[in-house]
Order: C-alpha cells, then sequence, then structure tokens
C-alpha cells in the first residue's frame, strides 16, 4: 500500500511543502515466501487484513477430497 505523506517546513516566516510516497506493507515481504501451500493474504481497504487459507480447486470447480476440511475456508 501506499500513502502520501506531507511534510510542512516554516523558516523566517515562510513554509514550504513538501510531498512524497511511502510505502507499508501488512506483511513484510521476507515472510511471503514461508506461507503455506494454499495460504493468502486478504487484505479490504476499510477492515484491514488477515491470512486465510483458500483450497485448490478441481477441473469442475469443487474441493478435491484429498484436501483437509479443517483447513477450509468456506
Amino acid at each position: 500500500m501506499k500513502f502520501a505523506k506531507r511534510m510542512q517546513v516554516f523558516s523566517a516566516g515562510e513554509g514550504t511543502a513538501n510531498y512524497s510516497e511511502d510505502q507499508k506493507h501488512k506483511i513484510k515481504p521476507h515472510k511471503l515466501p514461508n506461507l503455506r501451500d494454499c495460504d493468502c493474504v486478504l487484505v479490504h481497504c476499510e477492515c484491514g487484513f488477515r491470512r486465510v487459507t483458500l483450497p485448490p480447486l478441481d477441473a469442475n470447480g469443487s474441493v478435491p477430497k484429498w484436501f483437509p476440511s479443517w483447513r477450509k475456508l468456506f
């Protein structure tokens, strides 16, 4: 996510404003390769983020029987 950062400086009665973009990560990039298979990070603009498991799908669109039911999202 990118955020605009504003800095104002006042000297001798005159002010200047600087704008810069700053990136803030919900989960640090070096931790992403450590996620297990089928794990992902869902980010919502208002509700924050959470780590969930999305099950794989067969060609017909159903969850395979070999996938453990306790890891299913729905």
